[in-house]
């Protein structure tokens, strides 16, 4: 779900606390922070993500998120992530971080304001996730 000014009618409309509506609105001001990217900015980075994954060759449904050995792994590194940074919590700011860090070429030049080079050396992936790069 995308936080946007429709947000707090759909978190009401599925009775999520005030703490909670509270909390998810910290951590996406964290994570536009780390971006420095306007709302339009981002808006545009999202329709510009699910056009080129949708024109991915085998592209397959996005709507839901696949439980991949490299799925898996990016959480494993959120996890290592907030450890290292002495947070009690594992947070979808560490894995918005994470999957920031390791954008498809593809989506690479939607993000102007973060680093070209970015993600981990194919050294540090697990054997068991191939072909990544």
């Amino acid at each position: 779900m995308i936080i946007d000014g429709l947000f707090e009618d759909a978190a009401s409309a599925l009775e999520f606390t005030q703490e909670s509506i509270s909390s998810i609105f910290k951590i996406a001001s964290k994570c536009r922070s780390q971006m420095k990217m306007t709302d339009d900015e981002v808006t545009s980075a999202r329709r510009g993500i699910r056009k080129a994954l949708g024109q991915r060759e085998g592209a397959q449904d996005t709507g839901l998120l696949h439980r991949t050995a490299e799925s898996r792994f990016m959480f494993q590194r959120a996890a290592r992530r907030a450890k290292s940074d002495g947070a009690s919590e594992l947070t979808l700011f560490y894995l918005f971080i994470e999957m920031l860090e390791n954008l498809p070429i593809e989506a690479r030049p939607l993000f102007p304001s973060w680093p070209k080079e970015v993600g981990a050396p194919s050294d540090e992936w697990p054997d068991y996730i191939g072909g990544v790069s």
